[in-house]
């Protein structure tokens, strides 16, 4: 009773820990890195989507040949092609471990969006007067978002729900559309052409879109968005320059000046607010971070060989968790997941198990 009665100050202040964000874009937060290997040992690798139990799609590339490839934290595993096809890209993966990207022989003519569930890749098919596919985005109900494409530069944003593909309309006076991810609310963060011409970045509601306006340039572009309908993406500005963007509501917020340079990117976001992407230093990129109002050069926040550089950040989970590429001291690529330390859910069962043992001690 008495030791029970000791751990009650130890449990409520760790149980108070869990309703304050637990990543920040500051020193106190590390990363330990993890390679992520290819097919073969000589395979370069690229990383894309990564789930929230830290099994990342992506693509493994020997002898010029692109395979879409699983990683499940230990493996590549090479998720093959659709019939007839020789090459596959992984673009995203959800919580069941479906995976969605593109199968082709050659990209210019013959790809085709695929999932693959379970060992089973299967041909998403293709719009109506289109010929070719990519999927790009996947929410956890196994809704597929991406691309059809064909000639004449026509292109239009699909979504696919139950087997069903659906066209995502326009903005008023544009005719292209283009769908890169999607919530597991339904919202899609796409792009549109304008009536005066450039894209700018929408979230779709049902085929519906909105325009979320750009930050002062002439064009934007997303590539993630959360499930609190948080987009981020790149847009152009009114200096001329491209820079990451984050947009919540109101205005894009400009990423790029707060790393105080002239070009980046915002790659992902994920449901705790914190973003990913890729700025540029000199004539290298780097990979960012930013969570709560600061972002930071995440090569700051990893012990990394004598050499080496993270050049991008790709994606990111609910843990923290982010999948980025970069370089060597002799300039061979690598493909990586970075943990933070300690992780958000080692605090959550450590607060949980103290808890345990105080009810359980209170009871005797």
């Amino acid at each position: 009773m008495k030791h029970a009665r000791k751990l009650l100050p130890i449990v409520a202040l760790l149980l108070s820990a869990l309703v304050i964000p637990v990543h920040t874009a500051s020193a106190e937060v590390r990363y330990t890195m993890t390679v992520i290997p290819g097919l073969t040992p000589d395979s370069a690798v690229m990383p894309y989507g990564i789930n929230s139990s830290g099994q990342v799609a992506g693509l493994s590339q020997q002898a010029g040949v692109n395979q879409a490839i699983l990683w499940d934290g230990t493996h590549s595993i090479n998720l093959g092609t659709l019939p007839g096809q020789s090459q596959a890209y992984a673009y995203a993966i959800n919580a069941f471990a479906n995976v969605i990207g593109v199968s082709s022989t050659n990209p210019a003519i013959d790809q085709r969006a695929f999932l693959w569930s379970a060992g089973q890749m299967t041909d998403l098919g293709v719009l109506p007067g289109l010929t070719a596919s990519a999927a790009w985005g996947i929410n956890a109900s196994g809704q597929v978002v991406g691309n059809c494409f064909g000639g004449g530069g026509k292109a239009r944003g699909f979504l696919c729900s139950g087997g069903q593909m659906t066209a995502l309309d326009p903005l008023p006076g544009g005719t292209i559309t283009q769908a890169f991810a999607i919530n597991d609310a339904g919202q899609i963060a796409g792009a549109s052409d304008t009536s005066t011409g450039p894209a700018h970045a929408v979230m779709f509601s049902g085929t519906t879109a909105t325009d979320l306006g750009t930050l002062g340039g002439a064009r934007s572009s997303p590539r993630g968005i959360n499930n609190l309908g948080q987009v981020v993406g790149t847009s152009d500005t009114a200096e001329g320059s491209q820079q990451g963007f984050l947009y919540t509501g109101g205005p894009m917020i400009d990423l790029g000046g707060l790393l105080g340079t002239t070009q980046s990117s915002a790659t992902g976001i994920n449901n705790c607010g914190e973003v990913i992407g890729q700025f540029w230093v000199g004539s290298m990129g780097h990979a960012f971070l930013y969570s709560n109002g600061v972002a930071v050069d995440l090569n700051s926040l990893v012990d990394l060989p004598a050499g080496w550089v993270l050049v991008g950040a790709v994606a990111i989970n609910d843990r923290g968790q982010i999948t980025a590429a970069g370089v060597t001291a002799s300039w061979d690529s690598f493909a990586c997941v970075l943990t933070p330390v300690p992780e958000p859910m080692s605090i959550s069962i450590l607060a949980i198990g103290l808890l345990t043992v105080t009810l359980r001690g209170r009871q005797r």
